[in-house]
């Protein structure tokens, strides 16, 4: 995951490549978003300015992350947060249109000729719910947290877990450290979005998982 406080460190043509939590097919890039809080920064700040070091980041389930809601036209978010450090137009397909900020990716969907949010993603250590951190959990233990909330669906990489209590998309690391190791990053999504992600994966949700955690624990 790439947000704007990693972009000085990057190659430039790395940023052409910039999606959600994966790749196409189901990730937060090809599935995956009211008015905002007038307290944030205006249309004026510097590029990239985001949040006050004392801004909490909290997942509100369906509704949106921080002061982001879903269904905030591209206007509306950049009123509140200023201008991105990086902007993109999607592909039409796989990849959505997106504003990047320091610690959100704030994704688009185009209904009726405007830009309105689906979809925000942020790193498992910028993001809370319940009081906690999601990087605060190893992944074996948020996994269990998340069946403990409700039906969860097992993307096709098997590290993605779509959990239908938060309507958010949980980004496991890859390999056999990923029931040890705190998530990468966590994708809400709104309602809408997360009908996309149910329909792609909960007919394969087990076996998805099952072969993946075999790939890795010889059972």
């Amino acid at each position: 995951m790439l947000l704007a406080s990693d972009l000085e460190a990057q190659p430039e043509d790395d940023a052409l490549e910039l999606t959600a939590a994966g790749g196409a097919g189901g990730s937060a890039a090809a599935g995956a978003g009211g008015s905002g809080n007038s307290g944030g920064r205006g249309a004026g700040s510097a590029t990239g300015e985001m949040l006050r070091g004392d801004d909490e980041v909290v997942l509100k389930p369906y509704t949106g992350v921080g002061r982001i809601n879903f269904g905030m036209s591209r206007e509306e978010v950049r009123d509140v947060f200023g201008r991105p450090a990086l902007s993109e137009e999607g592909d039409g397909e796989f990849i959505l249109p997106s504003d990047h900020y320091a610690k959100y990716q704030v994704n688009y969907r185009i209904k009726k000729h405007k830009y309105v949010c689906e979809g925000v993603l942020c790193n498992s250590g910028d993001i809370s719910f319940e009081g906690r951190k999601f990087s605060d959990y190893s992944g074996g233990e948020l996994v269990t947290y998340l069946q403990n909330k409700g039906t969860i669906i097992y993307g096709s990489s098997g590290t993605d877990i779509y959990s239908i209590p938060l309507g958010a998309q949980i980004c496991l690391v890859e390999g056999g450290d990923c029931f040890t190791e705190p998530p990468s990053s966590i994708y809400a999504v709104s309602r809408a979005e997360m009908e996309v992600f149910e329909r792609s994966y909960s007919a394969k949700s087990e076996s998805n998982f099952r072969k993946y955690f075999s790939d890795f624990s010889g059972k």
